[in-house]
């Protein structure tokens, strides 16, 4: 017999007044596996972490763990009893206590990971004695971590845990949050509006939008083979290709960059560096695209290029989504 997931959402309904936030989310989350939820501001993300938690009850729908009801018509399990550990976005370190003596606070279970010991994973066994106003946001976070992974959760919640660190930071401990969770067998939901940041730490993707599930799916296959016209347009900008019958669409690096004579010709009206690409705007009678080149090409304002894009990079969605659904 096959065990139960760690997390299981379904039909989970819940809104304030007459708004309604999420309506009838449904997944899966399997022990050890890190979770994305993945969305703009509003879709409803972290008010789902709240009914995971126990923060709020839900109007309708059944949340599970480990086979366990928690949340489901007549049932309800206070915050407390649900063995869940959460990373809420400031890290809520308590300012009175030491590094050290912030990771030992509350429940320690039998055989629970020695807590000077992760925090020298993590490199800050010479910060054990400090205290939190004295740490950088990114040794903050880490404590936070290793305070969550010290009372053996089944199951981290974490709230944009990386939105208050520099890029150069966030990166670094991005990869060594990902490197405990995987170490621990931790299963994590984690919220970010980050596309680039879901797609580094999730085994699995939900992107959530108006409070609906719009896909769930490995990174690779949602960048891949998007359901829906907002998916791919949340993972990049498209350019639209006329064609008969329904538009397809294309994402600036699928567009190569010839000779006029040799493809669609285009006049370059904007061209930008990034370091690693070259990002050029283009017009012509079907209208604005955009190319993001592989390092530095030499392209100038003026210039006329053709463009050319295999047939295999075309995404096409059903006309009455690409109608209404905006950019």
């Amino acid at each position: 017999m096959n065990a139960p997931p760690c997390l299981e959402i379904a039909a989970l309904t819940h809104g304030y007044g007459a708004r309604t936030v999420l309506d009838r989310v449904a997944f899966q989350a399997a022990t050890g596996e890190v979770l994305c939820l993945l969305g703009r501001s509003g879709c409803g993300k972290t008010t789902l972490l709240r009914l995971i938690s126990g923060l709020e009850k839900p109007r309708d729908g059944r949340i599970s763990i480990n086979g366990q009801n928690f949340t489901a018509p007549g049932i309800f399990v206070p915050p407390d009893k649900r063995g869940i550990g959460m990373m809420f976005q400031d890290y809520a370190l308590f300012p009175h206590l030491t590094a050290l003596e912030n990771t030992n606070f509350g429940r320690k279970p039998a055989g629970a990971p020695d807590a000077m010991a992760l925090l020298s994973r993590v490199g800050l066994d010479h910060a054990a004695h400090r205290y939190p106003h004295t740490l950088s946001a990114g040794e903050q976070q880490r404590v936070a971590l290793v305070r969550a992974l010290v009372s053996q959760p089944t199951l981290l919640l974490m709230d944009e845990p990386f939105s208050n660190l520099d890029s150069g930071t966030r990166d670094d401990v991005r990869r060594l949050t990902l490197a405990l969770l995987r170490e621990t067998r931790t299963t994590a939901v984690i919220v970010t509006h980050d596309p680039a940041e879901a797609m580094t730490l999730a085994d699995r993707i939900v992107l959530l939008h108006d409070g609906r599930v719009e896909q769930i799916a490995t990174p690779t296959e949602l960048y891949r083979r998007p359901r829906s016209l907002f998916a791919a347009r949340y993972f990049s900008e498209l350019n639209e290709v006329a064609r008969a019958g329904s538009p397809a669409y294309l994402r600036p690096h699928d567009l190569e960059l010839v000779d006029p004579a040799a493809g669609m010709p285009l006049r370059v009206t904007d061209v930008s560096y990034t370091g690693e690409n070259t990002r050029v705007t283009l017009v012509g009678a079907g209208g604005p695209m955009k190319a993001s080149l592989r390092g530095i090409r030499r392209v100038n304002v003026g210039d006329y290029v053709g463009v050319k894009y295999d047939a295999k990079d075309l995404l096409e969605f059903p006309v009455s989504e690409t109608i209404t659904v905006g950019r």
